[in-house]
């Protein structure tokens, strides 16, 4: 258990500091922070295929998947995990699954946020 913490948690580490060295070199030639947020995306749906169908064609361990999906890619980007999912979806040929994940995790994600400043803006004013 200990040793699962702490491959998490190292790749936590590593997937932070990679998502902020993005935004500094981002903001460094002044555009835009959702370009930014898309490189991230991009960039770790990329390491999650790539990792996915390693995993899938030789063994890895178990804590090299923890270090590396849960650590490096959960702390760099949610996405790549929800890609993943839709992915999985996709290949099951479950489209109205994969239809409603997408929608739902997108529009009341959205939705969600604007609650919560709504609400936020009520509480502190």
């Amino acid at each position: 258990m200990f040793k699962s913490i702490l491959w998490v948690t190292l790749g936590g580490i590593i997937g932070t500091l990679s998502r902020y060295a993005v935004y500094l070199t981002i903001s460094f030639f002044n555009i835009h922070s959702a370009i930014a947020t898309l490189i991230v995306n991009l960039l770790g749906c990329f390491i999650a295929g790539s990792f996915l169908e390693m995993s899938q064609s030789t063994i890895l361990s178990s804590n090299l998947k923890l270090f590396v999906f849960i650590g490096i890619l959960g702390a760099f980007t949610t996405f790549s995990t929800f890609t993943i999912d839709n992915y999985q979806l996709l290949q099951a040929n479950k489209i109205n699954q994969l239809l409603l994940n997408l929608f739902t995790n997108n529009i009341l994600g959205l939705v969600a946020l604007i609650i919560g400043i709504t609400i936020t803006k009520k509480i502190i004013n």
